[in-house]
């Protein structure tokens, strides 16, 4: 739901991806957090390392789980047997956090 948005030519990428059994995908490009759930793929949107944040254009996706561009930060991420848990750390005073687990 950033400014750079869907793009339907990754969409054959997407479901190789998927047919992989991928469970989470990583990416950044637009400046902004995203945590998006698609047929049970979790993908982080992390670009708010950059050197500017973007303004929304519009709603969120209908697959997205939460968002923030109030805040510069970084994701955390571990790694274990069968899973993983995450947390977004966002630096000065946002208020902004999300964090959880997943299984893989």
């Amino acid at each position: 739901s950033g400014r750079h948005g869907s793009n339907a030519f990754v969409q054959p990428f997407w479901s190789q991806l998927e047919r992989a059994g991928v469970d989470v995908i990583l990416n950044g490009h637009d400046h902004d957090y995203e945590r998006i759930s698609v047929d049970g793929v979790r993908e982080f949107v992390v670009g708010t390392g950059g050197r500017s944040l973007y303004a929304w254009p519009g709603r969120p996706l209908a697959t997205t789980q939460t968002r923030s561009n109030q805040a510069y930060g970084a994701l955390w991420m571990e790694l274990q047997p069968g899973g993983y848990q995450w947390r977004y750390v966002a630096l000065g005073q946002s208020g902004f956090t999300d964090s959880g687990t997943g299984s893989c």
